[in-house]
């Protein structure tokens, strides 16, 4: 019986080693930071890969992006730009990511406002959301052929004239272009299983839905499309003309929120939904149809649309917002001091 006993205590301890070891192995298989000339790096010592954390110089100019770090003798490879790497460098101009990166985080590059060219590898895979948020100096960017996720809001507010959807894309978030007034070509490239172009449109199209989900000064609506997604063309300054085809039936929220140019708005029969703030802040519109089959008006919908006349409401509209027509003056608007909690 003894003998028995020894032989169980000892197969308890061989467990008990294992156990310890796994958690050991867990415990210093993490990432860890380092830094190097200045800059700040993620390792992960299981991985053998790194993440750039921080540009800790904000008045940095210009900046390569190391392939690999070398730690202890280990070769870690760089496949991450971290969330807000190089936000609020607002002098630099020139950034070259190496081959092997393969994931820009959200909000990147934002507020980059002196940012005039970066070089993206052919190994990028994922734009994350707002990474080059107002980076206004930035006017071209090409965009690698392996990328599948573009983020929400990746390039608004940038100075882009020109861009070029590449086929391998999969996912685009919402407002990409939200702010882009300088952006008059957009193209989805051939063969792109998710996205289009169609009609030389100068806007991007989901395939699938067929729904308009971001586009600029110069799209025009092909026929055949359902929707306009929110935040399609807000911020777009230089829309002047919207003629939507009959087989529209949806305008999504914010989708052309603060277009103050716009001058010439064509709802179609058939349209069902204008979305919460779809129209606000169009200064320019004086009139506008609502079509007869609209059955609902969001909040907000034409609020400070100053000179637009306001339409008849049809029949069939049966979910109505709230300032849907609202005018505010300025002028005549009294800001209050708050008052001293110690008084």
């Amino acid at each position: 019986m003894q003998l028995q006993r020894l032989i169980e205590l000892r197969m308890e301890m061989k467990k008990l080693f294992f156990i310890l070891v796994g958690v050991l192995c867990g415990v210093y298989s993490f990432a860890f930071p380092v830094t190097v000339e200045g800059m700040r790096y993620m390792l992960n010592s299981s991985k053998k890969t790194a993440v750039f954390v921080e540009c800790t110089d904000k008045e940095i100019t210009e900046f390569i992006v190391p392939a690999t770090l070398r730690s202890d003798r280990t070769k870690y490879k760089v496949e991450t730009i971290g969330r807000a790497a190089f936000a609020e460098c607002t002098r630099l101009t020139d950034v070259m990511l190496p081959k092997g990166i393969k994931v820009i985080e959200s909000s990147a590059f934002e507020e980059c406002t002196a940012l005039q060219h970066i070089i993206l590898p052919a190994t990028l895979e994922k734009i994350g959301d707002n990474a080059f948020w107002d980076c206004e100096q930035l006017t071209a960017i090409t965009l690698p052929d392996k990328l599948e996720e573009i983020g929400e809001g990746a390039f608004s507010q940038c100075g882009l004239t020109e861009i070029v959807i590449p086929k391998s894309v999969k996912k685009i978030g919402s407002a990409l272009f939200y702010g882009c007034n300088q952006l008059s070509s957009i193209r989805v490239a051939e063969k792109n299983k998710h996205f289009d172009s169609r009609d030389n449109c100068n806007a991007v199209i989901d395939t699938r839905s067929k729904m308009l989900m971001g586009g600029c000064q110069t799209s025009t609506f092909p026929q055949g499309i359902t929707a306009i997604a929110a935040n399609a063309f807000e911020e777009c300054w230089n829309l002047r003309t919207v003629v939507l085809p009959n087989s529209v039936r949806q305008i999504g929220d914010k989708a052309f929120m603060g277009c103050f140019r716009l001058s010439t708005l064509e709802l179609n029969e058939g349209l069902t939904r204008i979305g919460a703030s779809a129209f606000e802040q169009c200064n320019a519109l004086k009139q506008v149809t609502l079509p007869s089959t609209l059955t609902e008006i969001g909040d907000r919908a034409f609020r400070n649309c100053n000179q637009l006349q306001q339409p008849d409401i049809p029949a069939k509209v049966r979910k109505m917002g709230e300032r849907v027509f609202e005018v505010i003056d300025e002028s005549e608007v009294v800001y209050e001091e708050e008052e001293d909690d110690d008084n």
